[in-house]
């Protein structure tokens, strides 16, 4: 998922390092607790994959699609400004970074450059690539200080980012 702060471009280089790691010293469980976009997460082999974040729309709509649930495929301007303002969590967390300017959370409609088509299918494209390893990782929605983690694993820890633009 498109995600501001996301590690899409990094994931290339960081996850060969984890997954060597996670062979290596035969770990059984991988840990992201700030896991954002997913955009390392979803290059990980080990046996048990656990996400969160304490963004509870995100981590709803992750839920909806680990549990067979699919994207919306299509999100027209008045959609994302009449799901910003309701309350469906699962709604929000799809169109709240995959229909935003910038990967920001509800930074305005995200149109193709230079144009007023929406730049959602192409994102919601890229997302469905992940949707297998979704539904392969445990989702919670938690400040990340009342985690606990399981002997025998390996944490990835990408915290926010301080002083930055909200997110």
């Amino acid at each position: 998922m498109v995600y501001q702060g996301g590690k899409f471009r990094q994931s290339k280089q960081i996850a060969p390092y984890i997954n060597d790691c996670i062979k290596e010293n035969q770990i059984k469980n991988y840990y992201e607790p700030f896991c954002g976009g997913l955009n390392v997460l979803d290059k990980i082999k080990c046996e048990n994959l656990f996400a969160n974040d304490n963004d509870e729309d995100l981590i709803a709509f992750y839920q909806f699609i680990a549990n067979g649930g699919e994207p919306l495929d299509d999100v027209s301007k008045e959609q994302y400004n009449e799901i910003r303002a309701g309350d469906n969590k699962v709604l929000k967390g799809n169109v709240k970074y995959m229909a935003s300017f910038g990967a920001r959370a509800w930074g305005g409609y995200a149109y193709k450059t230079g144009t007023m088509e929406s730049n959602y299918s192409g994102t919601v494209k890229n997302f469905k690539k992940q949707i297998p390893i979704i539904r392969k990782t445990i989702f919670t929605c938690d400040d990340y200080r009342n985690l606990t983690f399981e002997s025998n694993s390996f944490l990835y820890l990408d915290p926010p980012y301080a002083n930055t633009m909200k997110y």
